[in-house]
């Protein structure tokens, strides 16, 4: 059997698994040498770009890693993308696993809201693969994660923020 590739691989260039620093999260070299080693032909890197601020965190919806990038007043300040270390772990990731397909890409938050920031940061198009994220929905005069909304609002209502955000 043969296994597909896994499309959205988030390594230490994501804010959300504690950074280049945290020996405790996947780097792009351990997570080829385990695709290699279970048979996957191809990865994309596909890294948090996040720009939102006005991300109301409750700490309970998220890991631990991310308590750093929880301010004073409860907002998630995503910190900014290494393109550069990101783009030379790629080169490093690629000469090092020369049979593995090692692909591009980022994980764009709100797109309809922040694409202009994130063009501004990067050239998109000389990325393999954007995915764009729904991570957070209006709350009040902030925003705040789906899975937050659950627990305070009406399932419906929830349901509705998300469809009314869609452009």
């Amino acid at each position: 059997m043969t296994l597909p590739a896994d499309a959205h691989v988030h390594s230490e260039w994501s804010w959300d698994t504690g950074g280049p620093s945290s020996p405790a999260h996947g780097t792009m070299q351990r997570t080829c040498e385990r695709a290699v080693g279970i048979g996957l032909p191809a990865l994309v890197f596909s890294e948090h770009v996040d720009f939102d601020d006005a991300w109301r965190a409750l700490p309970e919806d998220f890991p631990p890693s991310c308590s750093p990038f929880i301010d004073a007043d409860g907002y998630l300040v995503a910190p900014v993308l290494d393109v550069e270390g990101y783009f030379d772990s790629i080169e490093r990731c690629r000469y090092q696993f020369p049979d593995l397909q090692i692909l591009t890409g980022v994980e764009l938050g709100q797109p309809h809201l922040f694409e202009k920031h994130a063009r501004r940061l990067l050239d998109l198009a000389c990325l393999d693969r954007v995915n764009g994220s729904l991570h957070t929905l209006p709350f009040g005069e902030d925003r705040a994660e789906p899975v937050s909304l659950f627990r305070l609002l009406p399932p419906d209502d929830v349901i509705w923020a998300y469809l009314d955000e869609v452009p």
